[in-house]
């Protein structure tokens, strides 16, 4: 959502560091994930960024058929909380500090963050053939790549497509409702925040856990990294920032947290 100033190289990272250890990266995460799952055009962006800007709170409510009445969501259906004692939800101060984010390729080099500007620099494999571990959905030979966020897993169903759109607009404004939310959030299975979930098959949890372990990911003091999943397109609610996000095809399947081969070619798709 912010263009990046003049620079030899561009700026690229790796993961989101401890970004939900409070309220305010909370309210950063969700808008990720809110954006990530709402957009479908560039309009919609804009009145999604808009609704940041106003930044007021609402309870969560949608459509579940076209020019149907809104109806009502459960409180733990809403994406962002009041935000304190206040009736905003905390995105209005955030705005500005949001970027756009593309999968460009998978670091050769080591670098190391830094307050300013990060490491002097940093070599990024932006096309051909690698080995990477897969994200927490099954790949098959052939499937488009794209990357998402770890705190973006139960904004899609358990084979990588996203979970149903809700129309949340009422006019030209979205509605305060979460990304992981269904038509059947009154009965379905909800983690130990009351948020909508899925569970990883216990082979999946095993191998999450050993390259976790690798990476060097520590029981509560997670890093937000990003992994790759299937790109599958909603032909009738087309996700904007998904399709953004494809960098790479597969050239072997994967079980969840499995290792896979890729060819990472996002300028010739």
């Amino acid at each position: 959502m912010k263009r990046v100033g003049n620079s030899a190289y561009p700026r690229i990272i790796s993961n989101l560091g401890a970004l939900g250890d409070d309220q305010d990266g909370m309210v950063a995460i969700n808008m990720v994930r809110f954006m990530n799952h709402y957009a479908r055009t560039i309009r919609e962006r804009k009145l999604i960024i808009d609704f940041f800007i106003r930044d007021m709170h609402t309870p969560p409510r949608f459509r579940t058929t076209p020019g149907a009445s809104m109806i009502d969501a459960a409180a733990n259906c809403e994406a962002f909380k009041r935000f304190g004692n206040t009736n905003s939800m905390g995105t209005g101060g955030h705005v500005g500090m949001m970027y756009d984010f593309f999968g460009v390729g998978v670091a050769s080099t080591l670098g190391y963050a830094h307050a300013n500007s990060g490491d002097t620099m940093s070599s990024v494999m932006i096309g051909g053939l690698r080995t990477v571990q897969n994200g927490d959905f099954e790949l098959f030979t052939g499937d488009l790549v794209q990357f998402y966020w770890t705190f973006e897993k139960d904004d899609f169903k358990q084979n990588g497509s996203r979970k149903p759109y809700l129309d949340i607009w009422e006019g030209d404004t979205p509605q305060n409702v979460d990304p992981r939310t269904t038509e059947n959030f009154k009965t379905a299975k909800r983690d130990a925040n009351g948020m909508e979930t899925w569970e990883r098959r216990p082979d999946a949890q095993i191998r999450q856990t050993y390259y976790d372990l690798s990476y060097g990911q520590r029981a509560g003091k997670e890093k937000i990294v990003a992994k790759i999943k299937p790109y599958i397109p909603d032909e009738e609610n087309p996700r904007l920032f998904d399709w953004y996000r494809v960098f790479a095809v597969a050239i072997s399947s994967a079980r969840p947290n499995e290792a896979c081969d890729i060819k990472i070619s996002r300028q010739s798709m």
